[in-house]
């Protein structure tokens, strides 16, 4: 025990560089172990995490498509070429990767480099984390909806790294920032979200970023307007593994199409009412402390509540993409002890919300031995990431830019323009 004991202190003395270094050797070590005398398809299920029929099964989408698109077919309608019928469903921007010799055999070198991009934006984000942060980060990792995301070899992986990467070069890159945050656009469409980062530069950069990022945008996504609504129809849905506005009520259509009609015009009143109660709040404060907060965390929270409140309105989700919430952890966090109440208290209910959400997979494996199992596991998993989706809305609209909602010159005087 001592000898333990030893050890653990010399843990927490280690700079966050080393810890997240040591974590990592120990994350491999386990899973290699376990995968090698426990078995693949057991391991992933410790955390109840659904198993695809082959290794890094979404990274294998953008492979086949890749080389459907070089023997010179088009991917996008049907994956004619191969005999598993596996759909393409991403923007054809990654097919430029034919050009490269990216094929099938390919797929599990793909894979793990998307797992490696992945790992190398939370070492960003842990470079300089107190030892809370760093733990609380790790227990995210480790949970279900971001080891499924893992498992699968998803894209989102990469995304989850370009948006990393675009947040700690605003400061000081901001044009670079930009490249990355239309890259991603490119790529995957939901890191427009995150646009609102630029938030932080001066008055006037924001304003001509933020008009130019959403104007290039949305003339890529009117000239791929046709394959976004095949992407759109093709990609497979949930409402088990998923989140979003429209999960639950899809969910309990299977008890009855009015029960669920009820619920369904009972989410987009939730949903108005969370943007009318938030803005209200913003307005009627005036000028909110949380509003000056600084540094990286505080612009990851702007992107991961942002990619959230986003994707969330959008309707439904796979459960991986919850790994954007990890964004949002640090500086929830910080807010534990921020002078005011109602900052703490929402800050504390989103984070437990967020953790709810993260680790549902496991958490309704004892649900639904209760009665009614199906219908209150979901349930109240849909309710937890309704509680984050408040807490990210209501958070988020105090940490706007008081150069946003003070219009008079005299309090602008008073108000620094980087605000």
């Amino acid at each position: 025990m001592r000898l333990f004991g030893n050890c653990y202190n010399k843990i927490l003395d280690m700079g966050p560089k080393k810890k997240v270094i040591l974590f990592f050797l120990v994350l491999i070590v386990f899973f290699s172990f376990m995968f090698k005398f426990y078995g693949y398809n057991k391991t992933w299920r410790l955390w109840n995490v659904p198993v695809a029929s082959c290794y890094f099964a979404d990274s294998k989408v953008i492979t086949h498509g890749v080389e459907t698109f070089a023997l010179g077919f088009d991917p996008m309608p049907k994956n004619c070429v191969f005999l598993d019928q596996i759909p393409y469903n991403y923007p054809r921007t990654w097919l430029c990767l034919s050009y490269f010799g990216l094929n099938t055999e390919h797929t599990f070198f793909f894979g793990l480099v998307s797992i490696i991009l992945f790992f190398c934006g939370i070492f960003i984000i842990l470079s300089r984390a107190n030892n809370k942060t760093v733990g609380a980060i790790f227990f995210a990792i480790l949970s279900p909806a971001v080891l499924l995301g893992i498992e699968r070899g998803n894209i989102d992986l990469i995304i989850f790294f370009i948006v990393i990467l675009s947040v700690s070069l605003i400061q000081k890159f901001y044009k670079i920032s930009a490249i990355l945050i239309l890259l991603g656009v490119a790529l995957k469409l939901f890191p427009i979200f995150a646009v609102t980062i630029f938030l932080k530069l001066k008055r006037g950069k924001s304003v001509l970023f933020l008009i130019s990022i959403l104007s290039l945008s949305l003339l890529y996504f009117f000239i791929s307007y046709s394959d976004l609504l095949l992407i759109r129809a093709i990609t497979p849905r949930s409402s088990i593994c998923s989140y979003g506005k429209d999960v639950l009520w899809l969910f309990l259509q299977n008890y009855g199409a009015n029960f669920s009609f009820i619920v369904r015009i009972i989410s987009h009143v939730f949903v108005i009412f969370v943007f009318i109660f938030s803005f209200f709040t913003l307005i009627t404060d005036r000028i909110s402390s949380i509003s000056i907060s600084k540094g990286l965390y505080f612009d990851l929270f702007r992107a991961g509540s942002c990619i959230y409140i986003g994707t969330f309105l959008l309707g439904n989700n796979w459960d991986y993409r919850l790994m954007f919430l990890i964004f949002v952890i640090p500086q929830l966090l910080e807010w534990f002890n921020h002078k005011e109440k109602r900052v703490r208290k929402i800050s504390k209910i989103t984070i437990f919300s967020v953790y709810i959400s993260l680790w549902h997979f496991l958490i309704k494996v004892v649900i639904k031995r209760l009665p009614y199992g199906d219908f209150l596991r979901n349930s109240l998993d849909e309710m937890f990431n309704y509680i984050v989706f408040f807490g990210l809305t209501y958070l988020f609209f105090l940490s706007l830019p008081r150069w946003i909602y003070l219009r008079r010159k005299s309090i602008y005087k008073k108000c620094p323009s980087n605000l």
